[in-house]
């Protein structure tokens, strides 16, 4: 029940920001990192994870040798644009917190959106059943960077940047994910 609500509320702000676009000031980065945070909180994919650091379980994910390629990225990108100070800082952990929720929200919501449809669909199988879990990441990937987009507090001086940060953490999440599969 609080991965349907919490996917409401995902829906909700990224509505409402895309409605009204200049009407998108602090209350909705707030709004956002509330709602980012509260996805983190809830998630049970994340809720596994820190059991298993404190070793009471065993990890749903890899480690991060499996996501190699994508931490390389995070490092040398802003050695690569020379931004080394505490607003990259922040930006580059905003987005990792902000794939981290979408990346649970989405492992979270395939397999109940799966369970709707095999009732409807019984015939679906399980190509069928893969080919909508990758299409849920890429809808929930995409909102994560519509959210990331919301909170950047460096979109304000550079409005036309992308967050290349964000597609590297979600790809490396899906990596530590797929190394256990």
């Amino acid at each position: 029940m609080s991965t349907a609500i919490v996917l409401c509320g995902w829906i909700l702000l990224i509505g409402a920001a895309g409605w009204c676009p200049p009407c998108t000031g602090p209350w909705v980065r707030r709004l956002a990192l509330g709602l980012t945070l509260t996805t983190l909180l809830v998630s049970d994919l994340w809720r596994t994870v820190a059991r298993a650091l404190q070793g009471h379980e065993t990890s749903p994910l890899a480690g991060p040798e499996s996501a190699y390629l994508s931490l390389w990225i995070l490092v040398l990108l802003p050695i690569l644009r020379r931004q080394l100070d505490r607003r990259a800082l922040e930006s580059h952990l905003l987005g990792g917190l902000t794939a981290a929720a979408a990346f649970g929200l989405a492992h979270e919501s395939a397999p109940l959106i799966l369970a709707g449809l095999r009732e409807s669909w019984p015939n679906l199988g399980q190509t069928g059943g893969s080919i909508l879990a990758v299409g849920v990441h890429v809808i929930l990937g995409l909102a994560g960077l519509t959210l990331r987009c919301l909170m950047d507090p460096i979109q304000d001086r550079h409005p036309g940047r992308f967050p290349w940060d964000y597609p590297a953490w979600y790809a490396g999440l899906i990596a530590m994910r797929q190394a256990l599969a």
